[in-house]
């Protein structure tokens, strides 16, 4: 695996996009759709999580039928994890992606 690396005050996209190693929100036949809840929970370098929510943070957009980009500033050194996840209305987690990558200073 190639390791991820940023800077700080970089401007950070991530995305659940088949084409970008993501896996887009699809029901059990691999049919694609739009969950009734898309948050996007990223955790920086001191451990603080930030959760942005689709339809609520202009950080989080949908791109297509199940598919989602959040972006986010980078603004401290050292290890960023994010996660990408979908919900219908009853609480079933539909999917989710997720990564980390390095911020340099």
């Amino acid at each position: 695996m190639t390791a991820l690396y940023f800077d700080v005050g970089d401007r950070v996209a991530v995305t659940n996009a088949p084409s970008k190693g993501g896996e887009s929100f699809a029901d059990d036949d691999g049919v694609h759709f739009d969950p009734d809840a898309v948050t996007c929970i990223v955790t920086d370098p001191q451990g603080t999580a930030t959760t942005y929510t689709y339809g609520t943070d202009s950080n989080l957009t949908r791109l297509s039928l199940g598919v989602y980009r959040c972006e986010f500033d980078v603004d401290a050194a050292g290890g960023w994890r994010w996660s990408l996840r979908g919900e219908l209305g009853n609480g079933e987690n539909r999917g989710s992606s997720s990564g980390s990558f390095t911020a340099r200073a």
